[in-house]
């Protein structure tokens, strides 16, 4: 299919970000419930627009820019100027074609150049998030105080005013949480089963056994949790008869031993039998419990640390023993996420309105500064952009196009040596996510020119 159907879109979304990328590019304004909005992110153009519904894959895969950090406009300008090419030199795309564009990226990764991080460097991305000193700092001091990968920092709500940053023992997972709302838990109750639950029956017993535990909130974990047993749990916290929140666990990472971690972390026994064998005792507990999404921070008992402990020596004399690298690796992992401590940094505002806000800043700088302290910065992501040279005519174009939209909203030919004085040019930018950035550009500029055709459906 010829990507002619897709032109018109990319050509009016690149004018937009264009006009609000770099210095006198000018504004873009949304009129939005008889509000105007000006000094737009990327993120907003490219949702504000409203393209053809044929073209609204365009939108969609710019959109999955956004989703990580900074730099969409800069992703968004190598996907548009791919494209550009492949419909200039050829209408459409070939598949020998697109090989050879993925096969550059590998060389333009490994052409990226890496900075070792400082705690200036550090402060001057947080900065760039337009978050306030202070709590830049405050991020920075959490971020240090982690340190180790037994460490790990969270991001939580806090009634105070600003940000606090607070170091305590707890278990920090990532994993698939079946609730669209943050969750605090005082004093829940943990049922772990090591078989996917899926029927009414599987979690019966461990919900009926819950009435005499006073109104404490119960989290079912399990390989996966889904059908009528899920729906039954939402239908039970709808009614409000009892509070009970499911979580698959991170299996794909960790296999089954990751239950027998965290049931030594609550005092839980993981349910191997048949699930109607379910007893009181099986139940592990603890003080309080974060459920966000998709992860869970939870502290401890003290009556659960020395069971703890004699979990973190088996694994790591399971390590010593084990012949196979990798599996050396997880089991230390393993033992670092029971053995660690979890820094907690916490963000408030004097509404709700602005604790959201905060909290939202906040997140954006603690990925950059955290992608900049493990894998390094760029000394200038459009310098470095420009800089690399692949080899492949249509990506090195595409690599050196945002520094054209910074030339072109000066008024100044490319050759132009003045460009290269602007300070802003070299500002600290994480490796991590501009590699990030040229993948995913590359990934999103070759499947959409790879589409053979668009079905137009009335729906």
């Amino acid at each position: 299919m010829s990507l002619s159907l897709f032109i018109p879109t990319i050509n009016e979304l690149s004018s937009l970000l264009v006009l609000s990328h770099a210095s006198n590019g000018g504004s873009v304004l949304l009129s939005r419930n008889s509000k105007i909005w000006n000094n737009l992110s990327a993120k907003s153009i490219i949702n504000a627009y409203h393209p053809e519904p044929h073209a609204r894959i365009i939108q969609t895969s710019l959109l999955e820019l956004c989703k990580s950090g900074d730099g969409c406009k800069l992703g968004a300008f190598i996907t548009i100027s791919l494209l550009r090419s492949f419909h200039r030199h050829y209408g459409e795309v070939h598949p020998k074609i697109t090989d050879k564009v993925k096969r550059a990226v590998n060389v333009a990764v490994n052409a990226v150049p890496r900075y070792d991080s400082n705690k200036d460097t550090l402060k001057e991305i947080g900065l760039q998030s337009e978050l306030d000193e202070e709590s830049v700092d405050k991020i920075s001091e959490a971020i240090y105080l982690a340190g180790s990968l037994s460490s790990h920092v969270s991001l939580e709500k806090w009634e105070g005013n600003g940000c606090e940053v607070v170091e305590t023992e707890s278990f920090h997972a990532s994993l698939r949480v079946h609730h669209d709302k943050e969750a605090y838990l005082k004093g829940p109750m943990f049922a772990l089963f090591s078989r996917p639950v899926f029927e009414i029956d599987h979690i019966l017993n461990a919900m009926e056994y819950m009435g005499s535990f006073e109104g404490r909130p119960l989290v079912i974990i399990a390989p996966m949790v889904g059908g009528k047993a899920l729906q039954a749990i939402k239908m039970n916290n709808h009614k409000g008869t009892l509070e009970v929140y499911a979580c698959d666990a991170p299996r794909v990472i960790w296999g089954k031993g990751w239950l027998d971690d965290f049931a030594s972390f609550t005092g839980a026994t993981v349910v191997d039998q048949k699930y109607e064998k379910f007893s009181p005792e099986f139940y592990g507990s603890a003080i309080n419990t974060v459920l966000n999404y998709s992860e869970m921070i939870v502290d401890p008992y003290d009556d659960h640390v020395d069971k703890t402990a004699d979990r973190v020596d088996e694994l790591l004399r399971e390590a010593e023993t084990c012949p196979h690298p990798h599996t050396q690796d997880l089991l230390r992992k393993r033992a670092n996420a029971l053995n660690g401590t979890l820094v907690r940094l916490r963000v408030g505002g004097t509404t709700e309105a602005e604790a959201r806000w905060r909290r939202g800043l906040a997140e954006k700088a603690l990925i950059s500064m955290m992608d900049a302290k493990v894998n390094g910065y760029v000394k200038g992501a459009i310098p470095t952009l420009y800089n690399i040279e692949t080899g492949n005519e249509y990506l090195d174009r595409a690599l050196k196009a945002p520094f054209k939209v910074v030339c072109h909203n000066l008024g100044t030919a490319e050759n132009d040596s003045s460009v290269w004085d602007i300070k802003e040019l070299y500002e600290p930018f994480p490796v991590g996510r501009l590699i990030e950035l040229i993948d995913k550009s590359i990934s999103i500029a070759t499947t959409i020119g790879s589409v053979g055709h668009v079905i137009r459906s009335k729906r």
